[in-house]
Order: structure tokens, then sequence, then C-alpha cells
């Protein structure tokens, strides 16, 4: 999955960013839709038919998404070389070399990195925009401006990632949780449907399909009048939904927990 987000957003160029955006909404939605139909249909195949046609079922889909790929029309950029590989070297000169020998290294082999047949060189004798010295800027010597510059903002972005692990670590527990969770409550929905634990997780695929449009075609263009939308907005936005939503599932605990086994709660208290 991640590695076909990538590759579709290698499909648009740099001036189509809102069509980018646009087509990662509906991708998402796709998502969802597929997640949706299995967290529906492979509960109720494992209840009443064996786990290996599950299996099955999840292998077959794999080969038909590796077909699709593969025969689908589409913009094959290949590759210049390792990014990850560039930007460790550039962490690596200026972390562990000094600008003396970096200036020595750039007399020998003239800008071994460079992209541009004219790169803009760092020195201290120019004054950088930002009246700051990084601790970066030195690689400039031997390395593309551009490509440092692009390091520096990759430093940056990382220190938003930094709680990411322990984000996700919390948020593949709430499945398994849910499960459990709706085991402890009254499954009965009538008097004739008994729904399984496990089909409560495809509540997130529900909301999805119910929210995405609503965000992409009502709210967002709506707030964009107002104020810059950007993804770091709507990441803030999504994990304080995210808190709330864990704060209801202590609370449908709490009273679960009050109740005790003789008197189930309603599985319907588990949608917040």
């Amino acid at each position: 999955r991640p590695t076909i987000s990538a590759f579709l957003g290698a499909q648009f160029k740099e001036h189509e960013s809102e069509l980018r955006d646009t087509y990662y909404s509906w991708y998402y939605l796709s998502v969802q839709c597929g997640s949706l139909l299995s967290s529906l249909s492979l509960p109720f195949i494992l209840k009443y038919t064996s786990a290996l046609l599950v299996f099955e079922i999840l292998c077959i889909e794999s080969f038909l998404v590796i077909l699709i790929v593969y025969f689908g029309d589409y913009k094959d950029n290949k590759p210049s070389g390792s990014v990850f590989a560039m930007m460790m070297k550039i962490i690596y000169y200026g972390c562990c070399h000094h600008e003396s020998s970096l200036q020595q290294q750039r007399q020998k082999q003239p800008y071994p990195g460079k992209l541009h047949s004219s790169p803009v060189i760092w020195s201290p004798a120019l004054p950088n925009p930002t009246n700051k010295v990084h601790w970066l800027d030195k690689t400039k010597l031997i390395y593309d401006a551009r490509q440092v510059e692009d390091v520096k903002t990759a430093l940056n972005v990382l220190k938003v990632f930094l709680p990411l692990p322990f984000f996700w670590a919390v948020f593949f527990q709430m499945y398994s949780l849910w499960i459990f969770q709706s085991d402890m409550m009254n499954l009965n929905i009538s008097s004739k449907i008994v729904i399984p634990p496990s089909l409560i997780t495809s509540l997130n695929g529900i909301f999805d399909l119910m929210i995405i449009p609503l965000c992409d075609k009502l709210l967002y263009p709506y707030l964009k009048k107002c104020f810059q939308v950007t993804p770091l907005w709507k990441m803030v936005v999504g994990h304080i939904w995210t808190i709330l939503a864990l704060i209801t599932s202590c609370i449908v605990q709490y009273f679960i927990d009050q109740k005790g086994p003789e008197e189930k709660l309603s599985i319907l208290y588990i949608i917040p």
C-alpha cells in the first residue's frame, strides 16, 4: 500500500497539486470501500465456512492487484539514484567533516553531487537569506544547494513525525480492542439479528465512506474560503477526533464494567 501510494503520486506533475490531492482522497475512498467489503463479508465467511476460504479470497485479491498494476497504462519514472543514500551522505559530511576538508575535496572533485550546471554555493562570506548558519550549509561546497535544502526540510519534517510510531502503536490496537469490547456487549441488534464481534471493525470503513466525500466536496472548499487548509492542519484535527473516540471508548468500557456480565450493554453504544 505505501508503494502504490508513492507510485500513484509520481503520475502527477508539479503544477497538478490540487488534482493530486483530490485523487488521493478518492484513492483512499476506494481503499476504504475494499476494506469495508472485506470487514463485512469475511466475518460471516469465517463463521459459516472456514479460515482457508478467507485466506484464498485475500490471495486472489492480491494477485488481481498485481495484474492491474502490471498491465495498466502508467507513467514509468525511472529512478535516477538513491535519494536516501544521498541524504545520508549529506548528513554524514555535515556531522563528521570540517569546512576546510570539504573545501579540499571540492578542489579535487568539484560538485560530485550537483544537479544543476551552476549551483548556488554557500560560504561564510555570503549572508544566508535567514541570517542563520545551518550545520548542513557547509556541505553545499560539494553538493548541490537544492539537495542540501531538501535534506534540511526533510529533517524539519521528521520532527513532526516523531510521535507517529506511538500513534500507530495505539491506533492498530483499537481494532483488537473493539472486538474484545464488543464481545462483552449484547450483540443482538433485534430478536432475529445477531452480529459477530469482528464485524464491528467495519464501522471504520462506513464512517470513512461518509466523511471523505463530505470533506472533499463540501467542508474543505468552504473552509478554504476562510483560511488555508494544510495537510498538517488536517492531521491535527484528525488526531483530535481520534483522541475523542478513544475517550468515548473508555467511557463505554466503564459502563460495561459497571453493569457486569448479567446485564450487558447494547453493541450500539460502541458506534460513537
